[in-house]
């Protein structure tokens, strides 16, 4: 009898022990394993443990220490937070939680699971329950589409869902690359504000993958329905190791989403780095499109007789199955020709007209 009633009272001194810790500190210990040290003042959880907190946390992990003394709980070996209130999941090998403060640090490589199928791959990720995720290593974040931006640090903002980065790489879908050195991404809108801007579009954006096309521009800010670049220079010329021979440079560069067209403002057409002509206004569709009126990518050519010239084409739209392209072309000796096209396509024939002045 005296056996089982010592027995009994240990047992009633660890689970009371337990209890006043879970209600004092707000942690619900499961493991199949836990062993109290230090007076009770630590709590040690092994052969796999999950922890809930009030505030709607539960965590994962194949061992957990818990320090009453400072509120840090340390959480070791394929660690899974699940933060229920703010739709986040981490992914981690060790994490340290201070209560106190609200503060969740992983160590070493970190996965995080963003609501709207957002993942952002990171190293020794800070999350602060009030609000903020970051991290002053290299970071890429993915969407659903599988569009990437990299940045060598970031700060993500969980209400507003806001990015911000630095020495940014973006690529999108289409195999467009974007170099941003800051900027602020809202993910919620789409909308993108960014300083130092360059673009390297994909080879095959203007049907010619022996070009480079490319932008720079001082600031960008875009959205679903524009995207703008202030003080920007444009080429499609291949990359060399001085100025190529024609580039296109504006104060402002509006690309029109909804209607498929990229605007100039106050533009100059560049011819090895020399201003050549000025454009108050020039536009021309954007690569998507397949059949517009407009002005189309200006180009370089050589020919034998001539040598260099160069064009830029004017198309237009006269009916369903009829258009007609001018081309002047501007040789570097001073002269200048206009070729002109005129194509129609019937049930049984297609007939093109093709000549020069």
């Amino acid at each position: 009898m005296k056996n089982k009633s010592t027995i009994f009272f240990l047992m009633l001194t660890i689970y009371l022990g337990f209890s006043n810790l879970v209600s004092a500190e707000d942690f619900i210990f499961e493991s199949e394993y836990i062993e109290f040290k230090d007076n009770g003042n630590i709590v040690e959880a092994t052969n796999g443990v999950q922890i809930t907190t009030k505030n709607k946390i539960i965590i994962t992990a194949k061992q957990s220490i818990y320090n009453k003394l400072n509120s840090n709980l340390v959480l070791i070996g394929d660690v899974i937070l699940y933060d229920n209130e703010k739709k986040i999941k981490i992914f981690s090998k060790k994490i340290i939680y201070n209560k106190n403060i609200e503060k969740i640090t992983s160590l070493g490589n970190t996965v995080v699971h963003l609501p709207n199928d957002l993942i952002i791959n990171t190293k020794n990720l800070e999350y602060s329950k009030k609000n903020t995720l970051k991290s002053s290593y290299k970071t890429t974040l993915t969407d659903k589409v599988k569009n990437q931006i990299s940045s060598d640090n970031f700060k993500y903002t969980v209400n507003k869902k806001l990015f911000y980065g630095s020495n940014i790489q973006m690529l999108d879908q289409m195999k467009n690359n974007y170099f941003l050195e800051r900027a602020m991404i809202d993910l919620s809108q789409n909308m993108i504000l960014a300083k130092d801007v360059e673009i390297n579009f994909a080879k095959n954006t203007f049907n010619n993958t022996n070009n480079d096309p490319r932008l720079r521009g001082n600031t960008l800010s875009s959205n679903e329905k524009t995207t703008i670049i202030k003080n920007g220079i444009f080429t499609t010329c291949k990359k060399n190791d001085t100025c190529p021979p024609w580039s296109l440079q504006s104060e402002e560069i509006k690309h029109d989403k909804i209607k498929k067209t990229i605007y100039y403002k106050d533009a100059w057409l560049k011819l090895y780095d020399k201003p050549v002509f000025y454009f108050p206004k020039f536009f021309h569709p954007d690569p998507t499109v397949k059949r517009q009126s407009g002005f189309l990518m200006p180009s370089i050519s050589n020919s034998n007789t001539n040598g260099g010239s160069f064009k830029i084409p004017y198309y237009k739209v006269l009916s369903e199955n009829k258009d007609f392209t001018v081309s002047p072309h501007i040789f570097f000796n001073n002269d200048i020709m206009i070729q002109n096209e005129f194509r129609q396509v019937e049930e049984n024939y297609k007939s093109i007209y093709d000549f020069s002045l």
